[in-house]
């Protein structure tokens, strides 16, 4: 199940879109303190985490100039190790494949558009609780499709933390 810090709504939305579409980086160390905070549920005692980012297009690098959603989960990891919390960080996958932009997609659309997009490209190191990570969680396609491709190989992700979590609509 996902934990999402709070809701894409507002000005959290508002902060998200800054730093993802118009470059504000500074913004990172804030959206990390969220990060941070929804992964704390993740923690269990004597048990060492992997958080592993969903993959950046390489659109997305190109335009941005850097992984952002690597970044923010890296400056999570900071946090927490601050707090005495044994986490790392790694790129564990990968795109499979060439997808469309998600931005305008609906939640059928966007599932297809991902379906067997990703790939494990290195095996997660060491015994560690695997916990994916994004941004922003829309539709769940994404980070379904990241728990998707690990559990195919192997490493089965015992939950999902995101910045925020777009309120479904009824």
């Amino acid at each position: 199940m996902p934990i999402a810090a709070g809701t894409n709504t507002a000005t959290l939305s508002r902060v998200v879109l800054a730093w993802k579409e118009e470059g504000v980086s500074r913004l990172t160390g804030v959206l990390a303190h969220h990060l941070a905070a929804s992964l704390v549920p993740h923690v269990a005692a004597g048990r060492p985490l992997l958080l592993v980012p969903v993959p950046t297009s390489r659109r997305s690098k190109r335009v941005r100039g850097c992984d952002l959603v690597d970044e923010l989960a890296r400056s999570a990891a900071r946090l927490l190790r601050a707090a005495d919390v044994d986490v790392v960080v790694e790129q564990v996958l990968t795109y499979a494949r060439t997808t469309r932009d998600q931005a305008g997609l609906d939640a059928p659309d966007r599932r297809v558009n991902l379906e067997g997009a990703f790939r494990v490209g290195r095996r997660p190191t060491g015994s560690r609780d695997i916990v994916v990570v994004d941004d922003v969680l829309t539709t769940g396609a994404t980070v379904a499709e990241a728990v998707r491709a690990l559990s195919a190989a192997g490493s089965r992700p015992v939950g999902i933390a995101v910045v925020a979590a777009t309120p479904r609509r009824s």
